[in-house]
């Protein structure tokens, strides 16, 4: 379709006026649009800032911290990197973010020290320590039977790691028991 105004360029935006009630259509090109419509017009300047500004936020992202150009670089050399433990390539760290193992930590090395950078903002805990709140005072007796069938289950799943934890704990709640026993 051809613009209704210039009779020249591909008319791409249709713009309605409504004039004593009723609407009348226009078919124009990009830049009739601009003269005709001061809607397009104030939109065209803000696409254009909003362009300009996105250019000038690229142009600081790079530029930041004396040389993302060479972060860049570096993730690129690595991407043949691959843990000699767990046998993760870099660029499948990358994808998921998770590492396979502690050596990785060594095999990516800096790498992975600026992802956490970029994520957390620092590479150390910063500010207070959340501790555990305590748990609610529970009748001894019913926190010993809640072990003992706790125990029960770990030892029909063969958890048995889980099974010697609890026995120990059964045992130190039951001498805890016996000595505040009158």
């Amino acid at each position: 379709m051809i613009c209704q105004n210039c009779q020249k360029a591909e008319a791409t935006i249709r713009i309605t006026r409504i004039s004593q009630g009723k609407p009348t259509d226009m078919n124009l090109c990009g830049e009739c649009a601009l003269e005709l419509s001061p809607y397009h017009a104030k939109l065209a300047k803000k696409k254009q800032a909003d362009l300009l500004s996105v250019e000038n936020l690229l142009k600081e992202m790079l530029h930041e911290q004396g040389g993302a150009i060479e972060e860049v670089t570096e993730e690129v050399e690595a991407e043949g990197a691959v843990c000699p433990s767990c046998g993760l390539d870099f660029s499948a760290y990358k994808r998921t973010c998770m590492v396979g193992c502690a050596d990785c930590y060594d095999s990516f090395g800096d790498l992975i020290l600026r992802d956490i950078m970029k994520l957390h903002g620092a590479t150390e805990h910063r500010g207070e320590r959340v501790s555990t709140p305590p748990a609610p005072t529970m009748d001894m007796q019913a926190r010993l039977r809640m072990m003992k069938d706790e125990l029960e289950e770990c030892v029909a799943n063969e958890d048995f790691e889980r099974a010697a934890v609890l026995r120990d704990e059964i045992r130190s709640l039951q001498e805890k028991m016996r000595e505040e026993a009158p």
